[in-house]
Parts: structure tokens; C-alpha cells; sequence
């Protein structure tokens, strides 16, 4: 995979259209356009916000929760928290929703790299 295709893939991974990732990693909408269309490549600061989003990503697929079963339902665990629920589903459900929200919180407030 080139880089171009690997920025595209790092911008769908985050489910992010071209504006919203362009905004994260501080470039404008142009510049991501031109990185996927292999025009241009990023420079250095924007290849170290690519790298932190990149390992962002690769840290919570490795994350898989621990899941017990408890009275009245399930509860799955991991990353820091714990969520319950009444079916296993619903319990992976709620954890993939903290694990979204837990890269949410990596970002600063104006949505870009803290």
C-alpha cells in the first residue's frame, strides 16, 4: 500500500470525511486531497500528527474487552472502563462506543491533535 492509500485508509479507519480529517490534523481540505491522490506528500509535522493518529488507531484494535456474565446481564471490560448491559451484544455494543469516544478524547477540544 503507497502512502497515499494509507492516508486514505487512516482518514476512513477514524470514519472521517476529507474536511473533518484535514481539520484533526491541522492541513487544509486541498492538501488531503492531494496527499490521496499521491500529488503531494506531508511534511514532517504533518507525517508526526499521521503517525500519532495511526498508532491511536492500531492501540484500540488491540484492545479486546474481557466479558462476564453477571446477575440481571453482562458486563464487558477494558481500556480503563467497564460497561454493562443485559446481552453480550449490547454489552460490545457500549464498549465499542467508550472505545470511540475514548479517540474522541485524544484530540484537543477544537478538534485537532493535542
Amino acid at each position: 500500500m503507497n502512502y497515499s492509500e494509507q492516508i486514505k485508509s487512516l482518514r476512513l479507519a477514524f470514519g472521517l470525511g476529507r474536511k473533518d480529517f484535514a481539520n484533526k490534523i491541522g492541513v487544509s481540505l486541498s492538501t488531503i486531497s492531494e496527499w490521496e491522490l499521491g500529488k503531494h506528500k506531508p511534511n514532517i509535522n504533518a507525517q508526526k500528527s499521521l503517525i500519532r493518529l495511526a498508532n491511536i488507531i492500531d492501540n484500540q484494535k488491540k484492545e479486546t474487552p474481557t466479558f462476564y456474565q453477571m446477575p440481571g446481564g453482562w458486563a464487558a471490560e477494558g481500556k480503563g472502563w467497564v460497561v454493562h448491559a443485559s446481552t453480550k451484544e449490547e454489552a460490545l455494543e457500549k464498549f465499542e462506543t467508550a472505545r470511540k469516544k475514548h479517540i474522541d478524547i485524544e484530540t484537543r477540544s477544537d478538534g485537532k491533535l493535542s
